[in-house]
């Protein structure tokens, strides 16, 4: 109301009678209440990303997903790890089956508007997939995954994580 967004005849980027006063006169060249509308509308429409009722608390969501992950999995650990120390979206579960294939992903993330908008599994590949037997039927795993209508991303131990979180800005979001 303030901004007047909904006066389609009001061109002003301020006014006395909105934005300005004597108070931020110092500041009246830089107010532009156009320049503001886009980070004010993203706001409006923000949404919680962390807190669902199943997982709890961001800290509570680590240590589920802790107490789930592969132990023997080091890759594994190292990419929740890499996660929470930076505040990132952790995977809604972990060694979830993918129903009607013979597939456990490492990690899950649930479908989520304005975010990703299919299933996205994680797959931490450690040395065991160093094996040409093994590259072999990943791709044809991960292949059936993307026949099901459904995502996969994988971190390759000698990737950056850096590098796969950057990828996939609709799901590696900043939650804390």
């Amino acid at each position: 109301k303030i901004c007047r967004y909904d006066e389609e005849d009001y061109k002003e980027k301020a006014s006395y009678d909105d934005l300005l006063s004597y108070y931020n006169q110092p500041d009246h060249a830089a107010i532009d209440r156009h320049l503001i509308k886009g980070a004010l509308e993203r706001l409006r429409d923000a949404r919680e990303e962390v807190g669902s009722s199943e997982a709890g608390t961001y800290e509570e969501q680590y240590r589920r997903l802790l107490e789930k992950y592969d132990e023997n999995s080091s890759t594994e650990r190292r990419f929740l790890d890499f996660l929470h120390e930076r505040g990132l979206r952790l995977p809604d579960d972990a060694q979830q089956r993918v129903d009607g294939l013979y597939c456990q992903p490492d990690f899950y993330y649930e479908p989520r508007s304005g975010g990703n908008a299919l299933p996205v599994h994680v797959f931490c590949d450690g040395t065991p997939h160093d094996a040409e037997e093994t590259r072999e039927r990943d791709r044809s795993q991960r292949n059936a995954i993307i026949d099901k209508g459904q995502d996969y991303i994988v971190y390759y131990y000698r990737d950056s994580l850096d590098d796969v979180v950057a990828s996939r800005p609709d799901i590696f979001r900043k939650v804390r």
